[in-house]
């Protein structure tokens, strides 16, 4: 029972704190929810090292499907976070607030391959100007819904779990088979 305790309670504080930030998503929860999956990574990285058996079987699994997710949803070195099933998702749930303005301003999105967006804002009664924003350019800052990051940190954590979970069902399953050959 007291295991069962030393593990529940920092698993229900951890959960808690994913669901607040989830719930209403700020920059510093966003800072929050980076910290936490940055640690777990590198406490899986440890634990793969350091521990032994189903520990370190779990701990290798976490870390490589988590990984693998972290690099491609934050990672600009090959652009796949757009063709994540989960990024459609979140941009669905966590709309980007710009985009919004922009749209009820009058914004038109042109067809390019690089997103440009030309605004047309009166200035007075008789002049207009345009204004331009790049997006989706290398190199020019795209801001991105606070939400839609929380959500692929807690993407992260889970597939790590998942990951973990998988590796240590296919460990125990070995384990398994080699006691039953030796019988």
């Amino acid at each position: 029972m007291r295991k069962f305790l030393s593990i529940s309670i920092p698993l229900f504080i951890v959960i808690s704190l994913i669901v607040v930030a989830l719930i209403g998503p700020t920059p510093l929860w966003r800072q929050v929810i980076m910290t936490l999956v940055a640690f777990s990574l590198i406490a899986a990285a440890l634990f793969a090292v350091q521990s032994s058996g189903a520990l370190r079987v779990f701990a290798r699994g976490f870390g490589i499907a988590g990984l693998i997710y972290f690099a491609l949803a934050f990672t600009s070195v090959v652009n796949v976070r757009q063709h994540l099933f989960t990024q459609s998702i979140l941009t669905q749930v966590y709309p980007d607030q710009s985009a919004q303005q922009m749209q009820m301003q009058g914004v038109v999105q042109t067809p390019t391959s690089t997103s440009l967006f030309v605004a047309k804002q009166p200035l007075a009664a008789n002049t207009q100007t345009w204004t331009m924003s790049l997006q989706g350019i290398p190199g020019v800052a795209n801001p991105t819904p606070v939400g839609v990051d929380i959500g692929h940190a807690c993407c992260t954590l889970a597939l790590g779990l998942f990951g973990g979970a998988l590796a240590l069902a296919i460990y125990r399953r070995e384990q398994r088979d080699a006691e039953l050959a030796a019988d």
